[in-house]
C-alpha cells in the first residue's frame, strides 16, 4: 500500500504565502513529533491550476482536495 501523501501548494497566488508556509510547517511538525505520522510524506506544488481558494492540499491516495487549509483543518484531516 501506498504511503499516504499530503501535497500543499504554496504559489501564493490564491492566498498568501505566509500562510501556506504556516500550513506546511505545522504538517511537518506533527509528522516530526507524532510517530503514528512517521509514514505521512509531506510534498510541495507551485500550483495546483484550481486557484481561488488556497491554500490547497491534495491527499493521496483517493485524490481528495482540501481548501482553505489551516492548522485546523490540517489536524481534523490527520
Amino acid at each position: 500500500m501506498r504511503a499516504p501523501t499530503i501535497t500543499i501548494c504554496t504559489n501564493g497566488n490564491c492566498a498568501p504565502k505566509s500562510v501556506a508556509e504556516k500550513v506546511l510547517q505545522h504538517l511537518q511538525a506533527r509528522i516530526t513529533a507524532e510517530p503514528a505520522l512517521s509514514h505521512v510524506i509531506c510534498n510541495t506544488i507551485e500550483c495546483f491550476g484550481i486557484c481561488h481558494s488556497g491554500p490547497i492540499a491534495c491527499i493521496q491516495p483517493g485524490g481528495l482536495y482540501y481548501e482553505r487549509l489551516d492548522a485546523a483543518l490540517l489536524d481534523r484531516i490527520l
